[in-house]
């Protein structure tokens, strides 16, 4: 990827560096966090042969991983521009260079939710003593990842090489869904896509306020003060967790209770909330 950005105009090679650090950002705190969480519990539930138990694991791993990371992709294309100027424009770090570096963003986010679950696939199979699958996934998807960096780069140029890193996620994700259904017989998947359509129709709804919500402000402050940008990115981050919050509580989505009542266990009154969500 670094070789062929640096075929583009100059700074484009930083811009999908700094692009992809805030890419990987909702995939550590939440994916790899949730696949950390959930690798023993399947363990035990494959050692045990409890299979059933180990497909609903396995199910709630996907789903709680994509209710809380498509929300974050979608905040970070809505908020793209805002959070790069907030975080890195200043001194050599020009406003073109936020441009550039907001449209890598983009590109990236789409795949956040694939390789999301794709930590939490890993360790499925990884749980039932199979690491030769993820490898040799891992090895197709990189090769489907040069060829298409070869096909976009030239109309998209390093939004291109973005596009085609998140299209390699998700058919990496796929692949390896495709493969565990046939292995271990299924694991809810029509569950987990119907969760994953409505946590997409509540992040893009929440996407649309965001983003507007975030252009009303900027048109009527000096958002060349950094206290106004840090206003901007933060004020609409809380106005995106709320709206994503109340439609998931519309949509009735278990994903929201199991969130609410674990965070509960340090914070009491979220535990109550979780209890009200049915």
């Amino acid at each position: 990827n670094q070789n062929l950005a640096s075929t583009l105009d100059s700074g484009i090679v930083a811009a999908l560096r700094t692009g992809q650090r805030l890419m990987q950002l909702p995939i550590g705190i939440f994916g790899i966090a949730a696949a950390v969480a959930v690798f023993p519990t399947l363990t035990a539930y494959a050692a045990k042969g409890e299979m059933d138990n180990f497909k609903k694991s396995t199910s709630l791993g996907l789903r709680l991983v994509f209710f809380l990371t498509i929300p974050s992709a979608v905040g970070l294309m809505a908020l793209k521009v805002p959070l790069v100027r907030l975080l890195f424009e200043q001194g050599a770090f020009t406003h073109e260079a936020t441009i550039a570096t907001a449209t890598a963003v983009f590109f990236y986010s789409i795949g956040v939710f694939a390789y999301s679950g794709i930590q939490v696939l890993s360790r499925t199979f990884y749980a039932i003593q199979d690491t030769k699958t993820p490898v040799t996934a891992g090895v197709i998807t990189i090769i489907l990842n040069l060829a298409l960096n070869f096909a976009l780069i030239k109309p998209m140029g390093h939004g291109g090489l973005a596009l085609a890193y998140s299209i390699a996620g998700i058919f990496n994700l796929l692949l390896l869904a495709t493969i565990l259904r046939v292995k271990i017989n299924g694991f809810g998947g029509r569950k987990v896509a119907l969760s994953f359509a409505l946590s997409s129709i509540a992040a893009i709804i929440m996407g649309v306020l965001v983003y507007l919500a975030s252009g009303y402000f900027e048109a009527r402050v000096d958002i060349t003060a950094k206290s106004m940008q840090a206003l901007q990115v933060t004020g609409s981050v809380l106005i995106g967790i709320i709206v994503y919050t109340l439609l998931a509580c519309i949509f009735r989505m278990q994903e929201l209770r199991y969130v609410l009542e674990t965070v509960g266990k340090k914070i009491p009154a979220f535990a109550r909330l979780g209890k009200l969500i049915n």
